[in-house]
């Protein structure tokens, strides 16, 4: 379940999918890959680019989500 202290948000256009993240990149918030999955599923891209420029905080499980 999505976290009110976290979202993400996606741009897809010419098989680039642009996925936005804003908030808590923690345990308990948006370090939980079924979220993500759930955010990515729909689109067919290509090329993902992923933009933290919104993220406040990241901790080792939002770490590990980026990584896997």
């Amino acid at each position: 379940m999505p976290s009110p202290h976290f979202a993400l948000a996606t741009t897809a256009a010419s098989g680039r999918l642009i996925v936005t993240a804003h908030g808590r990149l923690v345990v308990g918030h948006g370090a939980d890959a079924g979220h993500w999955r759930a955010c990515l599923a729909p689109h067919d891209a290509s090329d993902v680019l992923v933009d933290l420029a919104g993220v406040t905080a990241l901790d080792a499980g939002g770490v590990g989500v980026l990584a896997g």
